[in-house]
């Protein structure tokens, strides 16, 4: 019913539950952004363990925004460092 609706915003309260791009909640948070015409990110967690840890958020509030092609490659180029 959710994706029937073209949303103007989407806020995404709590967005470091997303961390996982493969989870069911971050498959649906990415389905919402593809609808939304603008998005917004909120957390009480201003920092994560790792880079990488934000890379959902990123794609979240623009496909491409965490700079990286895919999640794989994102968390090597982390490794690597």
């Amino acid at each position: 019913v959710l994706s029937k609706i073209e949303w103007d915003l989407s806020v995404l309260d709590e967005s470091h539950y997303i961390k996982w791009p493969r989870t069911k909640r971050a498959q649906f948070a990415f389905k919402l952004r593809d609808i939304s015409k603008q998005r917004m990110c909120l957390t009480g967690t201003p920092v994560c363990n790792t880079p990488i840890d934000m890379y959902a958020q990123l794609e979240f509030l623009r496909k491409g925004g965490s700079g990286f092609s895919s999640f794989e490659i994102g968390r090597a180029s982390c490794r690597e460092r």
